[in-house]
């Protein structure tokens, strides 16, 4: 299993963000700050979940049967790209 965490550039301020029997990865952040995008396996295959960064749930975004890897925002953060077979 694996995890999201948070923590401050100064190595405080620790803070798990995701837990559970998943595998939690490939975090991106919005470039507002405010949302981060990740893959998450919950449910059966690796699909796109957002976060919101100061906390809540997280909420799928993604349905695609083989899965999701490498999510990323486009820069003005109104899209997002994913790798699926």
């Amino acid at each position: 299993w694996s995890e999201l965490w948070r923590v401050d550039v100064d190595g405080g301020g620790l803070r798990q963000l995701t837990r559970g029997r998943n595998q939690d990865g490939s975090p991106s952040v919005s470039p507002d700050g405010e949302r981060i995008l990740f893959t998450s396996s919950r449910g059966g295959s690796s699909q796109l979940w957002s976060l919101p960064v100061h906390g809540g749930e997280a909420v799928q975004l993604s349905d695609f049967a083989p899965g999701v890897s490498d999510p990323v925002w486009s820069r003005d953060g109104t899209k997002l790209a994913v790798v699926s077979e």
